[in-house]
C-alpha cells in the first residue's frame, strides 16, 4: 500500500506521467528493433501470449484426441524433449 501511494504521489503531475509513457513507448520500439520485429509482430506476440496465459476452449484439442495420448513423458524423449517443463504449442 505504501509503495502504491508513493507511486501515486510521484506520477500525480501529468507532464511527468506523460513523459513516463513516452519513455516506455520509446523503449518498446528499441526492444522491437533489437529483436528485428515490427509493431505487427508485437501485436501477434501479444495475442499468442494471451492465448497461452488465458486459454481459450475453442483453441484446445478435442477431449478424444487428448485421451488418445498414451505415451506420456517418455514418448517425448525420442525428439530430445525431456518433458520436465510444460510444453506450449502454437
Amino acid at each position: 500500500r505504501q509503495q502504491s501511494l508513493a507511486l501515486l504521489e510521484k506520477y500525480r503531475d501529468y507532464p511527468i506521467a506523460d513523459r513516463v509513457f513516452e519513455l516506455a513507448w520509446s523503449h518498446s520500439l528499441v526492444v522491437l528493433r533489437q529483436m528485428n520485429a515490427s509493431e505487427d509482430d508485437a501485436t501477434l506476440f501479444n495475442s499468442l501470449a494471451s492465448a497461452v496465459l488465458y486459454p481459450v476452449q475453442e483453441l484446445r484439442a478435442e477431449g478424444q484426441a487428448i485421451g488418445r495420448n498414451r505415451r506420456g513423458q517418455s514418448g517425448l524423449w525420442g525428439w530430445a524433449i525431456s518433458g520436465d517443463l510444460p510444453i506450449v504449442l502454437l
